[in-house]
């Protein structure tokens, strides 16, 4: 396990403290498996790791499924919410208790971090109580930033003995205000040098707290401002 996992773990070790209680926002990811014909004509020629040809639809995973499908997968003493197959393309979709802005987070089985929403070019977030946001969309990130694709294409990472599931995190504020990597958690390492995968959303207000400080969560400072929801999914050939 690399520092990127353990700084990872650690922050979701103190979420949970804070919290007290399994995040209230409901996650799911649609699955589509990569067929061996869409591998043969895939081969060599997609773009930024994204396929453009969507295949057929085989699963969803939800982040609080039924007990009687919930895949039985307990890596340690932790359960995780599902397995999807490398290769495949994924696209995600929550509901919110609270009316509030949607923060979209990408915690990857490598151990480093990006942001996904919202964006310079998406930067209207808001949604309201009970109502459906999906990524991508027109609203929160566009399939033509994808490719044309219809989601997320999904690698293995190479280094198998450190493989961590990977995590979808949401957050919704009550109020809009801008919320980074940093302000998770200072220490989380974003990939590549780059923390959100298109442009960074211009600042709405402060943010929680202020500045960011070494060691201190400047959003786990104020847990009476915002909901969350977490889907862990394990990649497997």
């Amino acid at each position: 396990m690399n520092q990127g996992h353990k700084d990872i773990l650690n922050f979701l070790k103190a979420l949970n403290e804070v919290k007290k209680e399994d995040g209230k926002i409901t996650l799911s990811a649609q699955v589509w498996e990569e067929s061996s014909t869409d591998k043969a004509e895939a081969n060599g020629s997609s773009a930024r790791g994204f396929t453009n040809k969507p295949s057929q639809k085989t699963k969803t995973v939800e982040s609080a499924p039924k007990d009687d499908i919930r895949e039985n997968i307990t890596p340690g003493d932790k359960q995780w919410h599902g397995r999807i197959k490398a290769g495949s393309t994924v696209s995600f979709s929550g509901i919110s208790p609270i009316t509030g802005f949607v923060h979209l987070f990408n915690l990857g089985t490598s151990g480093t971090c990006q942001k996904l929403a919202p964006s310079r070019e998406f930067p209207d977030n808001r949604v309201a109580a009970n109502q459906a946001f999906a990524i991508p969309s027109e609203k929160l990130f566009s399939p033509r930033y994808l490719g044309g694709s219809n989601g997320f294409k999904v690698s293995l990472n190479p280094d198998k003995t450190h493989i961590q599931p990977e995590r979808l995190f949401v957050v919704v504020t009550r109020t809009d205000q801008v919320v980074q990597i940093e302000d998770l958690e200072p220490r989380l390492v974003t990939r590549q040098g780059c923390g959100d995968v298109l442009t960074r959303c211009a600042s709405r207000g402060p943010g929680f707290g202020g500045s960011v400080e070494t060691g201190r969560s400047n959003l786990l400072s104020h847990p009476e401002a915002w909901e969350y929801g977490l889907l862990e999914m394990e990649i497997c050939e």
